[in-house]
C-alpha cells in the first residue's frame, strides 16, 4: 500500500510539474514567434476584402507581409485582433503590411465585426478555407511573416500578442534587411 501511495505522491508530483511547464510555456508563447530553419515560399492568394478591395499576394513583393487567419468564431482571434490592430498602426510606418484572412464568415459578418472592434487593418474573406488549407497551419489563429521575397519566415500558431515589443523588434529587423529584387 505505501508503495501505490508513494506511486500516487510522486505522479501527482510529476503531473502538478508537468503542469506547470505546461502553462509557462504557453504564457510565453504569447510573445515568440518561431523561427523557420529555411524560409519557404508562401502560397500565393488572391482574396477579395471585406470593403470589395482585391488582394494579391505578388502585389505585396518588396514588402514585409504579416498574414493572419482567423474567424469571427474563434475565441483567441476575437481576443486577439486588438493588438494586431495595434501591430499594424505601429508597423505600417515601417512599410510592413498586414491582412487577416477570415475563415469560413461572410461579408456581412467580417464587416460588422470590423465595425464592433474599429478595426482598419485589411480583413480579406477566405469563405470556404480553400486558401487556408494550402498554409502550413493546425488551427487558428495561425501567423505567418513574410520576408520581402514572398517566403515565410516567422510563424505563430495559437494567440500572440502582436503589439508586443519582441514580435515588432523582430518583424521591423526584417523590414529593414535591403531588398534586392
Amino acid at each position: 500500500m505505501q508503495h501505490i501511495l508513494r506511486f500516487m505522491g510522486l505522479t501527482a508530483m510529476g503531473l502538478a510539474g508537468m503542469a506547470l511547464l505546461v502553462w509557462s510555456a504557453l504564457a510565453a508563447a504569447g510573445t515568440s514567434l518561431k523561427t523557420l530553419p529555411a524560409p519557404v515560399p508562401a502560397p500565393a492568394f488572391e482574396l477579395t476584402a471585406a470593403d470589395t478591395s482585391i488582394h494579391k499576394l505578388a502585389g505585396y513583393r518588396g514588402k514585409v507581409l504579416v498574414v493572419n487567419f482567423w474567424a469571427t468564431w474563434c475565441p483567441p482571434c476575437v481576443k486577439e485582433m486588438p493588438a494586431l490592430e495595434r501591430a499594424w498602426q505601429t508597423l505600417q510606418p515601417a512599410g510592413v503590411e498586414l491582412v487577416a484572412i477570415n475563415f469560413g464568415d461572410d461579408a456581412g459578418t467580417v464587416q460588422a465585426f470590423a465595425r464592433q472592434h474599429e478595426l482598419t487593418l485589411p480583413l480579406l474573406l477566405d469563405p470556404q478555407g480553400q486558401e487556408a488549407q494550402r498554409w502550413p497551419m493546425r488551427g487558428l489563429p495561425a501567423t505567418f511573416v513574410l520576408d520581402r521575397d514572398g517566403r515565410i519566415v516567422y510563424s505563430a500558431q495559437g494567440e500572440r500578442e502582436w503589439d508586443h515589443e519582441d514580435i515588432l523588434s523582430k518583424i521591423r529587423k526584417l523590414a529593414a534587411v535591403p531588398w534586392k529584387p
